[in-house]
This record gives C-alpha cells, structure tokens and sequence, in this order.
C-alpha cells in the first residue's frame, strides 16, 4: 500500500508540472555555469566581438539548461545561455539572429547501424578554402551511432544523413527560435523528419562557434578569431561545451591527450538531472619564459611596434585603405574611423621603412587610401566625418543599417589626426602622387569656416544641429590641429588661434610644474607629439615635450600613489 501511494504522489507531481509548463521534457539537464572551456582548458578569442557586447564576460558559449520537448509536430531542443544573446553580425542574409553560436545535435533512434563520425559539411566548397581544418575532432560512441544529424546555427538549420553532407546527405529543415534577452535557442527539428522522438533515442548535442560553416578551430593561443588553450595540430575537439550524461563530466570526456575523444549518447528517458563540472583533465601549453629566455628590451620595443604596424596593415578595408574602429565588430556593419586611418597611413610607412612591409606594397596601399579620400569618402568643406563605412566612405549613419547610434559628425581632431598621417605618407614618397594628394587634400580644409568667434576651433559639426557647442578651448591633442589649421596655405586659421586656448597649470603628484589637459587622460599628452617634434623648441607659455614629459611623471607618481594608499583597489608589482 505504502508503494502504490508513493507511485501515485510522484505521478501526481508529474501531471502538476506537466500542468504548469504545459512542456513534458524528454530530457532535462542543468550544465555547470563557466564550463565554456572544452575540456578545461580553451581560452576565447581575443576579439571583442567574443566578449564585449556582454561586457567583458566570456559566457557566450555557456549552456547552463538543456531541454527537449514535442511542439507542433517539432521535437524542440533548447538551450539557454548563461547570459544575453547578442547578434553582432546582424544582417538580412542570416535567417537568425545568432552569429557566433552553433549546435550540432546527433539523433539515434534506436535502429541498427549509423554513423559514428561527426559532422563535417563538405557542399560547399568555398567554405573549405577558408575554414579547411574545422572539423570537431571526436566520433559518437557505438552505442549512440546516429542516423539523423543536425547543425544549427545563424545561417540555417540542416539535417544531415551522412558526415559529410555530399551526394544528397544534406537538406535544409527545421528552424531557430531566439530570445536573446533571455539566452534562450531553440532549434526546432520536423518530426516528419527525423521520426517522433520515444525512449529508445539517445542524443549527442554540444556547443561549438561557427566558422564558414564548420567549427571555429582552437590553436594553443588565442587570436582575434581562434580560440586558444588547445594544440597548434588540430587533435583537439573544438568543442566548447558538451552536454554530458548523467555521473559523466565534459572534462573527462574531451581530454583529447588520453586517447581519441568519444561522445556519448543522452537517452531520452524524461528524466531531469544536474551535470557535475569536473577538473580539467588536459595540460595547457606553457607560455612562460625563464629569465634567461627574456629577449632585450629593445628587441620586445621593437616587437610591439611591428605589431601595431601590422594591425593597422591587415584591419584597413582592401579596396577603400580605411581602416576599422576597433575589432570588435568583424565587418563592414561597423565603422572605419578617420583617426585610425590617419594613424594607419603613418604606422606602414614606419613598416615600409623599417623593412616589416614591402615598400612598394605600401605606397599602393597609401595610394590607393589617398584616392579614396579625395574621390569617395564623405567630407563638407575638407572636414571627414569621425566614422565612415569601411568599403564606401559614407558618413556612418546606423540608422540605415538598422542599428542603434547617433550619426557620426564631421570632426575636427580627427580630421587633423587623419591629415597628419597623410603628410608624413607625402614626406615619405617625396615627389609622387602621393605627396600631391597629401597636399591637395589638406589644402582643401577650410579651417575658418570651423572657427568660433573666441578663435578657437569647434568640435565638429553635423547637418542636422550645425557646429556643435564644444570648442578646443584648454590644452589638449589639439595641438596639432591648431599647427595645422594656422599653417594651411589656403585656408588658414589666424596665429592668434595658438593663444586662444587655455593652459591651466598643475602639480598634482610631483614637484614638477606642468600645464594640465583637464580630462587628464595620458594620450591627450602624447597624439601631437607623433607627428611634431617639439623638443627644444618652446613659445611663451611652456616647453611641451617637457610637459608631456611632467604630466606623465605625474600619472606614474598617482598610480603608486594608490597602490600605496589604497592596496584593495590593486595590486602593484613593487614599491616603486
């Protein structure tokens, strides 16, 4: 009797929740929260687009609730994530509104036979040619051989009928459902399809991110696109979280170092259960240098110049030469930013000089920038606008591209950061048609139309509010803006602009008397000094390189400053 009353409560609690979902799940997993690692140790690329937009977490990948259900002649599989979904790669040619995130899902209905390997989609061969390594390196346990396989992600949804997709194996079926606010994905497969699911199934599903179809491949160090903490060979799975089976970690399951990695089967028997996270089974490859390995400072001086060259050689767009605001966004939907393209311009004729760049491969490259500056890329009375669409150089307006943001302005520093680049590239290729366009360009700027009646220099200016209330009124990275304006040939800025702003003074942290840029901010003490060599020349007022030299004193004395006073806001390396 005691028996058959317990059977009836658990069956009672059962109808109650079927009730009140209105979902009975074939399956229910709660997945560790930070287990977005693979086997332990995967490390997300460095590339903010991964990370960013949810401020700084890496829990893009992070699945902490699986479910699969029956609705509308659909078996549904859902994941939800361990924080919002963002879609940084919106665009009317995607279907969904997913860009980094996809899931393979194997079925085994419980038939004889199936396939063991895993998914890698070989019918489009364009896809090959950039992701050729992008396989998941594991197979399906024998047990849970499949015969129907599912790869979802922004793009599409399709039901694969052999590995590889070729010779009819691959159709498009099913559908995604996202809520993004609540990290919710839902993958919605055909019954008419795949067959209606019962107790005889088993499921392997895993989170990987998406690359040109296959899976973004992790090396052993991580770059702007690849994860890192796997093996520069490929032999890992790529795989950054798997849903396990109850008593089994994902930990133990993806050490790729023990032998080939096997996935295995869920059964889908409505139970509800919580994975356990295990520890990382997998030894990281070591990135630490003894004391004797340490390379001359000048040589690690030299290394992070080349690198800043060459991120502005390979973030310039190919056809226009501007060059992207951030990495954070992968593509042309985000904009270019004139300042950056005028730091570009000086930063590869740096690589073309110090032998990092062919010579000639950059003069085609400021060449071609050069051109598109003064044919195509949007600008009013010689002012550029702060940000443009890397391959048309329309002012950068989100609104028509269906995102949020104000357009962009014409800018003045940045329009001034964008010509000082452009001249040193003149300088640098003397009596070409770079140097000519450099001038020509320039020359066209009307400083006096962005002048203020106080002489200083407006902001900027848009066509929907006029100049905008801010002036270069204190001193700032303006300084060569005013440089310059006062020098143009054509359109000059009067010499009385130089004495129009102010240059309040402070010794805030050091003994050091030093004129103050009130944001404070250390590069508004640096930007001129790039192009204009200010030592031992002075005016009335002071010797900027000194200054700058002061103020960053100053920033180094406030920094140990605060360590010393207040150790919980940091840690220093050492007293001093």
């Amino acid at each position: 009797m005691a028996i058959l009353l317990c059977v009836a409560g658990v069956l009672a609690g059962v109808l109650i929740f079927i009730h009140q979902t209105g979902q009975r799940y074939l399956i229910h997993i709660y997945d560790p929260l930070g287990d977005d690692y693979g086997p332990g140790t995967y490390t997300y690329p460095v590339d903010y687009t991964f990370r960013l937009e949810n401020f700084g977490k890496r829990e893009t990948f992070d699945i902490v609730e699986f479910k699969v259900y029956q609705r509308n002649g659909n078996v549904v599989f859902e994941y939800r994530l361990a924080q919002p979904i963002v879609d940084p790669w919106a665009s009317p040619l995607k279907a969904y509104q997913i860009s980094l995130q996809a899931v393979d899902i194997y079925i085994d209905n419980g038939r004889e036979g199936g396939h063991a390997d895993t998914i890698f989609d070989k019918t489009v061969p364009g896809n090959l040619v950039m992701n050729p390594e992008g396989r998941i390196n594991a197979t399906i346990s024998p047990d849970s051989a499949w015969e129907y396989a599912v790869r979802a992600h922004g793009w599409g949804v399709n039901v694969f009928l052999n590995p590889t997709g070729e010779n009819g194996g691959k159709m498009t079926a099913g559908s995604i459902e996202v809520e993004k606010e609540k990290g919710i994905i839902r993958v919605l497969v055909p019954t008419r399809i795949v067959g209606k699911p019962d107790s005889r199934w088993k499921i392997v599903t895993y989170m990987f991110s998406i690359d040109y179809g296959n899976a973004r491949v992790v090396n052993s160090h991580a770059s702007s696109w690849n994860f890192g903490g796997g093996r520069d060979d490929n032999s890992d799975p790529n795989i950054i979280d798997l849903l396990v089976p109850e008593g089994a970690t994902q930990e133990e399951i993806l050490n790729f170092e023990s032998g080939p990695v096997v996935l295995p089967g869920i059964r889908l028997d409505s139970r509800t259960y919580r994975s356990r996270q295990g520890e990382a089974r997998v030894k990281p490859v070591s990135t630490a240098m003894s004391p004797d390995e340490i390379p001359p400072m000048e040589n690690i001086l030299n290394e992070i110049v080349r690198r800043g060259v060459m991120y502005f050689w390979d973030m310039a767009d190919n056809n226009t030469g501007l060059v992207r605001d951030t990495t954070k966004y992968p593509n042309d939907e985000f904009p270019a930013s004139i300042a950056a393209t005028g730091f570009g311009l000086t930063s590869i004729v740096i690589g073309a000089h110090r032998g990092w760049l062919d010579n000639q491969a950059v003069y085609d490259r400021v060449l071609k920038t050069l051109r598109s500056l003064r044919d195509v890329v949007a600008q009013q009375n010689g002012f550029f606008y702060h940000f443009v669409r890397m391959s048309t150089g329309e002012r950068w307006e989100p609104a028509k591209l269906e995102k949020p943001g104000e357009p962009s302005e014409l800018s003045t520093i940045d329009t001034a950061l964008l010509l000082a680049g452009m001249l040193t590239a003149g300088e640098y290729y003397k009596g070409t048609e770079v140097e000519t366009l450099a001038k020509e360009i320039y020359e066209r700027v009307d400083w006096r139309w962005m002048l203020a009646d106080d002489n200083t220099i407006y902001h900027g200016w848009t066509p929907e509010r006029g100049f905008l209330p801010h002036k270069w009124e204190y001193y700032s990275e303006a300084m060569v803006l005013y440089l310059l304006a006062i020098g143009s040939p054509t359109h000059p800025a009067p010499s009385s602009s130089w004495d129009a702003w102010e240059r309040p003074l402070a010794n805030i942290g050091t003994k050091r008397m030093y004129i103050m840029s009130p944001p404070e901010s250390l590069f508004t003490y640096q930007y001129s000094h790039a192009w204009v060599d200010f030592r031992n020349k002075h005016d009335r007022y002071a010797d900027y390189w000194q200054n700058s030299i002061n103020a960053i004193y100053n920033n180094r004395n406030f920094v140990i400053w605060v360590a010393i006073n207040n150790p919980g806001k940091y840690q220093a390396f050492g007293e001093d």
